[in-house]
């Protein structure tokens, strides 16, 4: 038998993260950290939601308050001009968000 060549690459799902800030201006991710290995998207996703669930009852930081969503949340300071968004993303083990390594072709 022969397995498709997604199904041998396809290992597992990596549970990244982002954190930035994103006033005055919105930019893209430039540090992403990982947070665990799963073996199914669902698995991945159920625990960054409650992973979510549970940074949503910690106290935000002095001066902002925290909102959440199913696999981010935003912390706003109370005169509105700053913000820090935590985002929460599963994506396939051959997925790299960080981009080329160096030294590759």
């Amino acid at each position: 038998m022969t397995k498709s060549l997604m199904t041998v690459a396809l290992l597992g799902w990596i549970l990244w993260f982002t954190q930035e800030e994103s006033r005055p201006h919105l930019r893209l991710p430039s540090h992403w950290g990982q947070l665990g290995w799963f073996e199914s998207q669902r698995e991945c996703e159920s625990y960054g939601q409650r992973l979510v669930e549970q940074l949503g009852r910690v106290s935000a930081p002095p001066g902002y308050t925290r909102a959440t969503a199913a696999m981010a949340f935003l912390d706003t300071s109370q005169d509105g001009r700053r913000e820090t968004q935590t985002t929460l993303y599963c994506m396939a083990d051959t997925i790299d968000p960080r981009g080329p390594k160096s030294g590759t072709k």
